[in-house]
Protein backbone atom coordinates (compact mmCIF):
# COMPACT_ATOMS: atom_id res chain seq x y z
CA UNK A 1 0.00 0.00 0.00
CA UNK A 2 2.91 2.66 1.22
CA UNK A 3 4.47 2.04 -2.69
CA UNK A 4 1.84 2.25 -4.53
CA UNK A 5 0.76 5.33 -3.43
CA UNK A 6 3.98 6.72 -2.94
CA UNK A 7 4.64 5.82 -6.97
CA UNK A 8 0.95 7.23 -7.70
CA UNK A 9 0.89 11.16 -5.90
CA UNK A 10 4.76 10.83 -7.05
CA UNK A 11 3.79 10.49 -10.56
CA UNK A 12 1.02 12.63 -10.32
CA UNK A 13 3.16 15.56 -9.27
CA UNK A 14 5.80 14.86 -11.51
CA UNK A 15 3.36 15.24 -14.36
CA UNK A 16 1.82 18.58 -12.72
CA UNK A 17 5.38 20.43 -12.13
CA UNK A 18 6.34 19.09 -15.92
CA UNK A 19 2.77 20.76 -17.43
CA UNK A 20 3.48 24.10 -15.47
CA UNK A 21 7.23 24.28 -16.88
CA UNK A 22 5.82 23.63 -20.24
CA UNK A 23 3.52 25.94 -19.54
CA UNK A 24 6.37 28.29 -18.44
CA UNK A 25 8.40 27.69 -21.49
CA UNK A 26 5.30 28.61 -24.04
CA UNK A 27 4.86 31.61 -22.22
CA UNK A 28 9.09 32.64 -22.23
CA UNK A 29 8.62 31.72 -25.61
CA UNK A 30 6.60 33.95 -26.41
CA UNK A 31 7.77 36.79 -24.69
CA UNK A 32 9.32 40.21 -26.11
CA UNK A 33 12.78 39.27 -24.78
CA UNK A 34 12.69 35.61 -24.50
CA UNK A 35 15.95 34.44 -26.26
CA UNK A 36 16.12 30.51 -27.15
CA UNK A 37 19.06 29.52 -24.47
CA UNK A 38 16.18 30.96 -22.07
CA UNK A 39 13.42 28.66 -23.32
CA UNK A 40 15.00 25.40 -24.00
CA UNK A 41 15.37 24.44 -20.06
CA UNK A 42 11.58 25.16 -19.32
CA UNK A 43 11.34 22.03 -21.78
CA UNK A 44 13.88 20.18 -20.72
CA UNK A 45 13.37 19.93 -17.30
CA UNK A 46 9.52 19.06 -18.03
CA UNK A 47 10.85 16.54 -20.43
CA UNK A 48 13.04 14.89 -17.36
CA UNK A 49 9.90 15.31 -14.54
CA UNK A 50 7.46 14.05 -17.18
CA UNK A 51 10.50 10.83 -17.72
CA UNK A 52 10.41 10.32 -14.19
CA UNK A 53 6.64 10.69 -13.72
CA UNK A 54 6.48 7.37 -16.70
CA UNK A 55 9.03 5.63 -14.43
CA UNK A 56 6.96 5.26 -11.13
CA UNK A 57 4.24 3.27 -12.96
CA UNK A 58 5.51 0.30 -12.79
CA UNK A 59 6.09 0.35 -9.19
CA UNK A 60 2.26 1.35 -9.03
CA UNK A 61 0.95 -1.33 -11.30
CA UNK A 62 3.05 -4.64 -9.28
CA UNK A 63 1.80 -2.99 -6.29
CA UNK A 64 -1.19 -3.01 -7.16
CA UNK A 65 -1.37 -6.34 -8.74
CA UNK A 66 0.30 -7.71 -5.51
CA UNK A 67 -2.18 -6.57 -3.48
CA UNK A 68 -5.00 -7.67 -5.92
CA UNK A 69 -3.35 -11.19 -5.22
CA UNK A 70 -2.70 -11.30 -9.02
CA UNK A 71 0.60 -12.94 -9.79
CA UNK A 72 3.27 -11.12 -10.82
CA UNK A 73 4.41 -10.94 -14.28
CA UNK A 74 6.91 -8.81 -16.92
CA UNK A 75 4.88 -5.67 -17.78
CA UNK A 76 6.72 -5.56 -21.39
CA UNK A 77 8.69 -7.82 -22.72
CA UNK A 78 11.39 -5.81 -25.14
CA UNK A 79 12.68 -7.01 -28.44
CA UNK A 80 16.30 -8.36 -28.55
CA UNK A 81 17.08 -5.24 -30.50
CA UNK A 82 16.01 -2.89 -27.10
CA UNK A 83 18.30 -4.96 -24.52
CA UNK A 84 20.91 -2.60 -23.05
CA UNK A 85 24.16 -4.11 -24.48
CA UNK A 86 22.80 -2.40 -28.41
CA UNK A 87 21.19 0.65 -27.21
CA UNK A 88 24.05 1.49 -25.49
CA UNK A 89 25.76 2.34 -29.15
CA UNK A 90 23.13 4.33 -29.98
CA UNK A 91 24.19 7.27 -27.34
CA UNK A 92 27.16 8.60 -30.11
CA UNK A 93 24.08 9.23 -32.20
CA UNK A 94 21.84 10.66 -29.55
CA UNK A 95 24.32 13.23 -28.46
CA UNK A 96 25.23 14.21 -32.23
CA UNK A 97 21.57 14.47 -32.86
CA UNK A 98 20.85 16.51 -29.86
CA UNK A 99 24.03 18.55 -30.52
CA UNK A 100 22.39 19.28 -34.45
CA UNK A 101 19.22 19.92 -33.19
CA UNK A 102 20.50 22.77 -30.39
CA UNK A 103 22.23 24.51 -32.77
CA UNK A 104 18.72 24.89 -35.29
CA UNK A 105 18.04 27.12 -32.38
CA UNK A 106 13.94 27.65 -32.79
CA UNK A 107 13.10 24.23 -33.08
CA UNK A 108 15.56 22.83 -30.24
CA UNK A 109 12.61 23.27 -28.04
CA UNK A 110 10.50 20.69 -29.74
CA UNK A 111 13.32 18.08 -30.96
CA UNK A 112 15.69 18.65 -28.27
CA UNK A 113 13.54 17.40 -24.68
CA UNK A 114 12.76 13.41 -26.01
CA UNK A 115 16.65 13.30 -27.06
CA UNK A 116 17.78 14.52 -23.72
CA UNK A 117 15.85 12.29 -21.77
CA UNK A 118 16.96 9.22 -23.83
CA UNK A 119 21.08 10.58 -23.87
CA UNK A 120 20.74 10.91 -19.78
CA UNK A 121 19.22 7.70 -19.60
CA UNK A 122 20.71 5.21 -21.82
CA UNK A 123 24.20 4.71 -19.85
CA UNK A 124 22.24 4.52 -15.90
CA UNK A 125 20.59 1.77 -18.07
CA UNK A 126 23.74 -0.03 -19.01
CA UNK A 127 25.30 0.45 -16.16
CA UNK A 128 22.33 -1.03 -13.93
CA UNK A 129 22.35 -3.87 -16.58
CA UNK A 130 26.19 -4.64 -16.36
CA UNK A 131 25.97 -4.66 -12.62
CA UNK A 132 22.89 -6.90 -12.14
CA UNK A 133 23.77 -9.46 -14.63
CA UNK A 134 23.04 -12.77 -13.62
CA UNK A 135 22.47 -11.43 -10.20
CA UNK A 136 19.35 -12.46 -8.28
CA UNK A 137 17.88 -8.93 -6.99
CA UNK A 138 13.95 -9.97 -5.87
CA UNK A 139 11.27 -9.59 -7.44
CA UNK A 140 10.36 -6.93 -9.96
CA UNK A 141 7.89 -5.14 -7.47
CA UNK A 142 11.01 -4.68 -4.84
CA UNK A 143 13.41 -3.67 -7.99
CA UNK A 144 10.78 -0.70 -9.36
CA UNK A 145 10.51 0.42 -5.54
CA UNK A 146 14.05 0.32 -4.47
CA UNK A 147 14.33 2.53 -7.85
CA UNK A 148 11.35 4.59 -7.28
CA UNK A 149 12.76 5.95 -3.78
CA UNK A 150 16.26 6.53 -5.47
CA UNK A 151 14.11 8.50 -8.26
CA UNK A 152 12.62 10.75 -5.94
CA UNK A 153 12.41 10.51 -2.14
CA UNK A 154 16.39 10.61 -1.79
CA UNK A 155 16.95 13.00 -4.14
CA UNK A 156 14.32 15.52 -1.73
CA UNK A 157 15.55 14.36 1.40
CA UNK A 158 19.07 15.29 0.04
CA UNK A 159 18.25 18.43 -1.36
CA UNK A 160 16.33 19.27 1.80
CA UNK A 161 19.44 18.35 4.12
CA UNK A 162 21.90 20.38 1.45
CA UNK A 163 19.88 23.02 1.64
CA UNK A 164 19.66 22.88 5.57
CA UNK A 165 23.48 22.82 5.59
CA UNK A 166 23.66 25.86 3.11
CA UNK A 167 21.75 28.19 4.92
CA UNK A 168 23.37 26.92 8.42
CA UNK A 169 26.70 27.97 6.63
CA UNK A 170 25.10 31.43 5.41
CA UNK A 171 24.42 32.49 8.84
CA UNK A 172 27.64 31.00 10.51
CA UNK A 173 29.03 33.94 7.65
CA UNK A 174 26.04 36.67 7.97
CA UNK A 175 27.43 37.09 11.77
CA UNK A 176 31.54 37.09 10.82
CA UNK A 177 30.86 39.55 8.11
CA UNK A 178 28.36 41.80 10.55
CA UNK A 179 31.20 42.06 13.41
CA UNK A 180 33.02 43.87 10.66
CA UNK A 181 32.02 46.71 9.27
CA UNK A 182 34.28 47.14 6.28
CA UNK A 183 33.36 43.79 4.94
CA UNK A 184 29.56 44.29 5.69
CA UNK A 185 29.95 48.06 3.42
CA UNK A 186 31.82 46.14 0.92
CA UNK A 187 28.54 43.18 0.87
CA UNK A 188 26.03 46.08 0.51
CA UNK A 189 28.17 47.71 -2.45
CA UNK A 190 28.35 44.06 -3.97
CA UNK A 191 24.60 43.52 -3.65
CA UNK A 192 23.94 47.02 -5.64
CA UNK A 193 26.36 45.71 -7.89
CA UNK A 194 24.84 42.70 -8.55
CA UNK A 195 20.84 44.40 -8.61
CA UNK A 196 21.91 46.32 -11.58
CA UNK A 197 19.71 45.06 -14.70
CA UNK A 198 20.82 42.51 -17.61
CA UNK A 199 23.97 42.38 -16.40
CA UNK A 200 26.24 39.50 -18.68
CA UNK A 201 27.83 36.83 -17.19
CA UNK A 202 31.42 38.50 -18.10
CA UNK A 203 30.66 41.51 -16.32
CA UNK A 204 28.99 39.11 -13.53
CA UNK A 205 32.06 37.21 -13.30
CA UNK A 206 34.66 40.27 -13.09
CA UNK A 207 32.17 41.42 -10.34
CA UNK A 208 32.34 37.95 -8.33
CA UNK A 209 36.31 36.99 -9.24
CA UNK A 210 38.05 38.76 -6.27
CA UNK A 211 35.48 36.91 -3.99
CA UNK A 212 35.51 33.59 -5.80
CA UNK A 213 39.27 33.47 -5.83
CA UNK A 214 39.72 33.88 -1.59
CA UNK A 215 40.93 30.82 -0.39
CA UNK A 216 38.59 30.92 2.46
CA UNK A 217 35.72 31.00 0.13
CA UNK A 218 37.38 28.05 -2.10
CA UNK A 219 37.84 25.79 0.75
CA UNK A 220 33.95 26.45 1.93
CA UNK A 221 33.27 25.18 -1.25
CA UNK A 222 35.26 22.22 -1.34
CA UNK A 223 34.28 21.36 2.15
CA UNK A 224 30.52 21.93 1.30
CA UNK A 225 30.87 19.88 -2.31
CA UNK A 226 33.57 17.76 -0.98
CA UNK A 227 32.29 16.33 2.18
CA UNK A 228 28.67 17.69 3.57
CA UNK A 229 27.11 16.74 -0.05
CA UNK A 230 28.96 12.88 0.08
CA UNK A 231 27.53 12.38 3.23
CA UNK A 232 24.32 13.69 2.95
CA UNK A 233 23.81 11.91 -0.94
CA UNK A 234 25.69 8.35 0.41
CA UNK A 235 22.91 8.10 3.28
CA UNK A 236 19.71 9.00 1.51
CA UNK A 237 20.55 7.08 -1.78
CA UNK A 238 20.60 4.16 0.55
CA UNK A 239 17.09 4.48 1.81
CA UNK A 240 15.30 2.19 -0.58
CA UNK A 241 17.88 -0.63 1.27
CA UNK A 242 16.44 0.54 4.51
CA UNK A 243 13.09 -0.65 3.24
CA UNK A 244 14.18 -3.36 3.02
CA UNK A 245 15.65 -4.44 6.63
CA UNK A 246 13.66 -7.10 7.65
CA UNK A 247 13.52 -8.81 4.00
CA UNK A 248 16.56 -11.46 5.05
CA UNK A 249 18.44 -9.53 2.38
CA UNK A 250 21.35 -11.27 0.81
CA UNK A 251 24.73 -9.35 0.06
CA UNK A 252 23.73 -9.41 -3.99
CA UNK A 253 20.47 -8.42 -2.96
CA UNK A 254 21.52 -5.24 -1.17
CA UNK A 255 24.13 -4.61 -3.92
CA UNK A 256 21.34 -4.52 -6.51
CA UNK A 257 19.35 -2.85 -3.96
CA UNK A 258 22.17 -0.07 -3.94
CA UNK A 259 22.58 -0.08 -7.85
CA UNK A 260 18.81 0.48 -8.69
CA UNK A 261 18.37 3.65 -5.74
CA UNK A 262 21.94 4.81 -7.19
CA UNK A 263 20.51 5.08 -10.22
CA UNK A 264 17.57 6.61 -9.41
CA UNK A 265 19.08 9.26 -7.80
CA UNK A 266 21.64 9.77 -10.99
CA UNK A 267 18.90 9.82 -12.93
CA UNK A 268 17.24 12.49 -11.38
CA UNK A 269 20.40 14.37 -10.84
CA UNK A 270 21.60 14.62 -13.94
CA UNK A 271 17.90 15.40 -15.67
CA UNK A 272 18.24 17.89 -13.58
CA UNK A 273 21.61 19.23 -13.98
CA UNK A 274 21.98 19.16 -17.68
CA UNK A 275 18.68 21.45 -18.35
CA UNK A 276 20.77 24.31 -18.39
CA UNK A 277 20.56 24.14 -22.59
CA UNK A 278 24.23 25.49 -23.15
CA UNK A 279 27.12 23.45 -23.82
CA UNK A 280 24.45 20.31 -23.85
CA UNK A 281 26.24 17.42 -25.05
CA UNK A 282 29.19 18.30 -23.11
CA UNK A 283 26.69 18.23 -20.00
CA UNK A 284 25.36 15.54 -20.48
CA UNK A 285 28.51 13.20 -21.52
CA UNK A 286 30.36 14.33 -18.70
CA UNK A 287 27.43 13.42 -16.65
CA UNK A 288 27.97 9.78 -17.89
CA UNK A 289 31.22 9.27 -15.09
CA UNK A 290 28.48 10.95 -11.95
CA UNK A 291 26.61 8.18 -12.59
CA UNK A 292 28.13 5.52 -12.62
CA UNK A 293 30.04 6.68 -9.14
CA UNK A 294 26.75 6.98 -7.73
CA UNK A 295 25.81 3.65 -8.92
CA UNK A 296 28.93 2.49 -7.53
CA UNK A 297 28.93 4.08 -3.92
CA UNK A 298 25.21 2.60 -3.90
CA UNK A 299 26.00 -0.51 -4.50
CA UNK A 300 28.47 -0.89 -2.22
CA UNK A 301 26.13 0.80 0.77
CA UNK A 302 24.14 -2.01 -0.27
CA UNK A 303 25.98 -4.51 -0.10
CA UNK A 304 27.52 -3.46 3.02
CA UNK A 305 24.08 -3.03 4.52
CA UNK A 306 22.60 -6.36 4.13
CA UNK A 307 25.97 -8.03 5.37
CA UNK A 308 25.42 -6.31 8.42
CA UNK A 309 22.22 -7.26 8.80
CA UNK A 310 22.60 -10.50 8.02
CA UNK A 311 26.23 -11.11 9.41
CA UNK A 312 26.79 -8.47 12.18
CA UNK A 313 29.61 -7.22 9.76
CA UNK A 314 28.68 -3.57 11.33
CA UNK A 315 32.65 -2.24 11.02
CA UNK A 316 32.46 -3.22 7.39
CA UNK A 317 29.38 -0.97 6.68
CA UNK A 318 31.31 1.98 8.61
CA UNK A 319 34.19 1.11 6.37
CA UNK A 320 32.31 1.08 3.25
CA UNK A 321 30.08 3.96 3.91
CA UNK A 322 33.37 5.59 4.62
CA UNK A 323 34.99 4.39 1.30
CA UNK A 324 31.62 5.83 -0.66
CA UNK A 325 31.67 9.36 0.92
CA UNK A 326 35.53 9.03 0.31
CA UNK A 327 35.22 8.32 -3.38
CA UNK A 328 32.26 10.40 -4.44
CA UNK A 329 34.00 13.67 -2.17
CA UNK A 330 37.35 13.17 -5.00
CA UNK A 331 34.81 13.25 -7.47
CA UNK A 332 33.29 16.05 -6.50
CA UNK A 333 36.82 17.61 -5.53
CA UNK A 334 38.04 17.29 -8.95
CA UNK A 335 34.41 18.85 -10.30
CA UNK A 336 34.76 21.72 -8.37
CA UNK A 337 38.50 22.56 -9.33
CA UNK A 338 37.57 21.73 -13.23
CA UNK A 339 35.03 24.61 -12.76
CA UNK A 340 37.44 27.22 -11.12
CA UNK A 341 39.53 26.40 -13.68
CA UNK A 342 37.36 27.39 -16.72
CA UNK A 343 36.82 30.65 -14.85
CA UNK A 344 39.76 32.86 -16.27
CA UNK A 345 42.16 34.00 -13.63
CA UNK A 346 40.68 32.43 -10.42
CA UNK A 347 42.87 29.99 -9.18
CA UNK A 348 45.91 32.20 -10.40
CA UNK A 349 44.80 34.56 -8.18
CA UNK A 350 44.62 32.04 -5.10
CA UNK A 351 48.55 32.05 -3.47
CA UNK A 352 48.28 28.20 -2.41
CA UNK A 353 50.59 25.92 -4.40
CA UNK A 354 48.52 22.88 -5.20
CA UNK A 355 45.16 25.02 -6.53
CA UNK A 356 47.74 27.27 -8.75
CA UNK A 357 49.46 24.45 -9.99
CA UNK A 358 46.41 23.59 -11.23
CA UNK A 359 45.16 24.80 -14.83
CA UNK A 360 42.84 22.16 -16.10
CA UNK A 361 44.75 20.35 -18.22
CA UNK A 362 44.85 17.04 -15.84
CA UNK A 363 41.75 17.28 -13.96
CA UNK A 364 39.48 15.86 -16.72
CA UNK A 365 41.79 13.19 -17.14
CA UNK A 366 41.40 12.05 -13.71
CA UNK A 367 37.57 12.51 -13.64
CA UNK A 368 38.17 9.89 -16.73
CA UNK A 369 39.89 7.69 -14.88
CA UNK A 370 37.86 7.79 -11.92
CA UNK A 371 35.28 7.14 -13.91
CA UNK A 372 36.45 3.71 -15.20
CA UNK A 373 37.79 2.82 -11.74
CA UNK A 374 34.37 2.77 -10.59
CA UNK A 375 33.06 0.98 -14.12
CA UNK A 376 35.40 -1.32 -13.18
CA UNK A 377 34.50 -1.94 -10.09
CA UNK A 378 31.12 -2.50 -10.63
CA UNK A 379 31.43 -5.30 -13.24
CA UNK A 380 34.06 -6.74 -10.19
CA UNK A 381 31.15 -6.90 -7.49
CA UNK A 382 29.56 -7.92 -10.22
CA UNK A 383 31.38 -11.18 -11.05
CA UNK A 384 32.69 -11.72 -7.41
CA UNK A 385 29.14 -11.87 -6.05
CA UNK A 386 27.93 -14.44 -8.35
CA UNK A 387 30.35 -16.28 -8.14
CA UNK A 388 29.59 -16.38 -4.07
CA UNK A 389 26.27 -16.88 -5.45
CA UNK A 390 26.85 -20.07 -7.09
CA UNK A 391 28.80 -21.63 -4.51
CA UNK A 392 26.48 -21.26 -1.83
CA UNK A 393 23.67 -22.77 -4.38
CA UNK A 394 26.13 -25.83 -4.72
CA UNK A 395 26.56 -26.44 -0.89
CA UNK A 396 23.01 -25.92 -0.73
CA UNK A 397 22.66 -28.98 -3.46
CA UNK A 398 25.04 -30.70 -1.67
CA UNK A 399 23.68 -30.80 1.43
Amino acid sequence: MLQLGFSLLGALALWSVAALLAVGGFVQQYLPEGAPDEVLPYFLLAAGAALCGFLLLPGVVYAFRRLSGLPPKPLVRLPLWLRPTLLIFALPLLLLLGNWVYARGQLAWLLLPPVHALSVGLPILWFVHLALLDLSAGSSQRRWGVFSVGLVLAPAVSFFFEILFALALFLVWSFWVSARPDLMNEFTDLVQRLEQARISSEELLEILKPYIAQPAVIFASLAYFSLLVPLVEEFSKSLGVWFLANRNLSPAGGFAAGVLGGAGFALAESLALTSTGAGWALAVFTRIGTGVVHILASGLLGWALARAWGQGKYLHLGAAYLLAVLFHGTWNTLSVLLVLSYLPGVLNDVDLVFLSAIQGELIPYALALLALLAFLSILAMNRTLYRQSEIQASSADVV
